[in-house]
């Protein structure tokens, strides 16, 4: 059960979605107020990653297979990731080193 006090701190959170969590946090570890407005102001929600993004990620990863034709591994998300490159002889690592350089 939970107070007005609760509900209060509750509700600074932001969007509906940070309040249901906070909610489930609250009664799950039975917060006193004093407790709630301190997991409120240390709540950071985590972040998710975006279907667009994700399929603008991909997508931009076939581009980059196509040009290079070469298979590529790409991990992370549009503002931070890792580009991984895979070549079965020295000729392919040559032929995409000038293509990377070029």
């Amino acid at each position: 059960m939970i107070s007005a006090g609760h509900a209060r701190a509750l509700i600074a959170l932001d969007g509906q979605a940070a309040q249901e969590q906070g909610l489930k946090v609250v009664i799950a570890k039975h917060l006193s107020v004093r407790q709630t407005e301190n997991w409120v102001r240390t709540y950071r929600p985590r972040r998710r990653l975006h279907a667009d993004s994700s399929s603008e990620l991909r997508a931009i990863a076939a581009d980059v297979e196509s040009s290079l034709g070469l298979p590529i591994k790409l991990t992370g998300n549009l503002n931070r990731g890792k580009l991984e490159l895979r070549y079965s002889s020295r000729e392919e690592l040559e032929r995409v080193c000038a293509k990377l350089v070029s």
